[in-house]
């Protein structure tokens, strides 16, 4: 039995290309870019651009006059170009935290509604707006016939509403200047306050009656009050005689027999 020559063991076998980490790789990259968007169309939505947004949009700026799709689509070929030999490109996180404002959900949220209404007006489909968003397609729909009813304005964060608090400023003043004179001063007999007692002296200061529940919301929330447990002791305690067995029993026993 005859063995095999070197050229037939080192015979080369073409490697298949991973069709699944690059189409990964691209939808990573694309991921970026529609994150960036978001955060460029959240960054419109303040009141004058600060310094860290004029710098941002500097840094994005289309070279010459190339229309911006070109500009994106480029981006996009030559980051997945260098992400298919390992290599990415990925800012600092101090850079990034330098440079952009932090965002909240829901100005996240915004941004992303702004960005679906500057697709509609350029008429882009449902599902290409949803992918391009990060969306489901059944969100985009409902925009969608937001938009057509009452516009762009329509889809605007709005600040929230709900009723008004039974005490203004100046009442809560005067609940804050008398829960400091003590629960004594109020006809207590401890220098205690609890829920019952501050709304009762609520009613007899504003005249306003609070549930339990708004008279916690008033002291942790308006005032800044915290919830202060008292000390347990024993109403037999001596306190000579503990001193005195710390002073002398305590070594003896540390010292040991």
């Amino acid at each position: 039995m005859c063995r095999p020559c070197r050229s037939d063991r080192l015979a080369h076998v073409p490697r298949q290309p991973d069709m699944g980490r690059r189409s990964a790789m691209r939808r990573g990259g694309l991921t970026a870019l529609k994150e960036v968007g978001m955060v460029i169309t959240a960054l419109r939505l303040r009141t004058g651009l600060t310094t860290a947004a004029r710098n941002w949009r500097r840094a994005f700026r289309p070279p010459c006059s190339l229309p911006t799709d070109l500009f994106v689509s480029s981006v996009v070929w030559w980051s997945c170009g260098w992400e298919a030999f390992g290599v990415a490109y990925q800012p600092s996180p101090s850079a990034v935290s330098s440079s952009l404002p932090p965002l909240s959900r829901p100005q996240l949220a915004e941004a992303r509604r702004v960005r679906a209404v500057e697709l509609f007006e350029r008429g882009v489909s449902n599902a290409e707006i949803a992918r391009a968003v990060g969306v489901c397609a059944e969100s985009v729909r409902r925009w969608r016939r937001v938009w057509e009813e009452g516009g762009a304005s329509a889809l605007r964060r709005r600040a929230a509403t709900g009723r008004p608090p039974k005490l203004d400023d100046t009442q809560v003043e005067m609940v804050r200047a008398a829960l400091e004179q003590g629960a004594r001063a109020h006809g207590f007999e401890a220098d205690l306050w609890t829920l019952e007692r501050v709304g009762a002296v609520v009613t007899r200061v504003t005249g306003v009656v609070l549930s339990r529940a708004s008279v916690w919301r008033l002291l942790t929330g308006r005032l800044g009050w915290s919830l202060q447990r008292p000390e347990r002791r024993a109403v037999e305690r001596d306190e000579s005689e503990i001193a005195r067995w710390v002073a002398h029993e305590w070594p003896r026993i540390k010292r040991g027999p």
